[in-house]
């Protein structure tokens, strides 16, 4: 969802569902680490993101505390976290990304 979404995009769609859904509804989003989207950014994948016209938008910064991280954020367009799942929470520089639902 959150790949190819600009910050403002992303937070536009979290306050509509949380303005139109009824309460306990769930919303499934895989975001990011910032790191992973600058990297192919600038990586080789940059050439392919310019052929298909494609840019990546929004990312969180999981370097640290990344619970919290997440949780501040979804906090911060009136939602809460349900269920999640860092992916590559072991390695020394956090997830690269996250699966988490945000319930309204």
């Amino acid at each position: 969802m959150t790949l190819y979404l600009s910050e403002q995009a992303v937070r536009k769609t979290m306050h509509d569902i949380r303005t139109h859904a009824p309460a306990g509804s769930v919303l499934l989003a895989d975001i990011y680490a910032d790191r992973m989207t600058a990297l192919a950014k600038s990586g080789a994948l940059s050439k392919t993101l310019d052929y298909t016209d494609e840019g990546l938008g929004f990312g969180l910064p999981l370097a640290e505390n990344y619970a919290a991280t997440l949780t501040a954020f979804v906090a911060s367009e009136g939602l809460t976290v349900g269920e999640t799942f860092f992916m590559g929470s072991a390695d020394s520089k956090g997830p690269f990304m996250v699966v988490a639902e945000m319930v309204v």
